[in-house]
């Protein structure tokens, strides 16, 4: 029995698979190699406040520059005037990884904008 003769497409294509498979593959063990052992860092950036209705909605940014995910990363923001506390807002982001971003909003019944200073600070997050 004669074995058919491959067309030369399917021999480009498998050629670029291959190629692309073992750059991705190449990538992954390099990335798993240079990976650091620094705890997560969390960084939090807050955006411009935009009423809805009674409320006060604040966009907050949690970023994560450390080396390891973090899990469960609680932010508190506190609305301050006159070194007194008016309102905090409590959120959550279940999972940062590594060289990410998770957004949120956090809710206000008072009007950020007559606060002296807005405060934003992680209370905790879980590194699994």
């Amino acid at each position: 029995m004669k074995t058919p003769n491959k067309n030369p497409l399917e021999w480009v294509v498998f050629f670029i698979s291959l190629l692309l498979l073992s750059g991705v593959l190449g990538y992954l063990v390099y990335d798993a190699l240079t990976i650091g052992s620094e705890p997560p860092t969390i960084e939090i950036e807050l955006g411009d406040v935009s009423a809805r209705g009674e409320q006060y909605m604040l966009p907050v940014t949690i970023r994560n520059v450390g080396d390891r995910t973090a899990e469960d990363v609680i932010v508190e923001v506190v609305l301050v005037r006159d070194a007194k506390e008016l309102e905090a807002a409590e959120l959550t982001a279940a999972f940062v990884a590594r060289d990410s971003t998770a957004n949120g909003w956090a809710v206000f019944s008072i009007d950020p904008g007559t606060a002296t200073s807005i405060e934003a600070r992680v209370l905790g997050f879980q590194q699994p």
